[in-house]
């Protein structure tokens, strides 16, 4: 692809995510909130659970796998 295509979808991804930021299942201990919304939703200080969180890493082929490995 052309770098003008990747930009532009880029950015057409980036502003579409902004504008439903407030919908967006950020934890999975959030997900009952979301499709099951409660009356004392403003009470985020009582919930407790596992953090998690998602790692993206590229590489350009087979031999570059030890970048990869040292990100972890």
């Amino acid at each position: 692809m052309s770098r003008l295509t990747v930009t532009v979808s880029f950015l057409a991804l980036f502003l579409s995510l902004a504008t439903v930021s407030g919908d967006v299942i950020r934890l999975p201990s959030q997900a009952s909130k979301f499709f099951r919304p409660t009356e004392n939703d403003g009470d985020d200080d009582a919930s407790a659970g596992t953090k998690w969180a998602v790692l993206v890493a590229g590489s350009s082929g087979y031999w570059n796998y030890r970048h990869q490995a040292d990100v972890c």
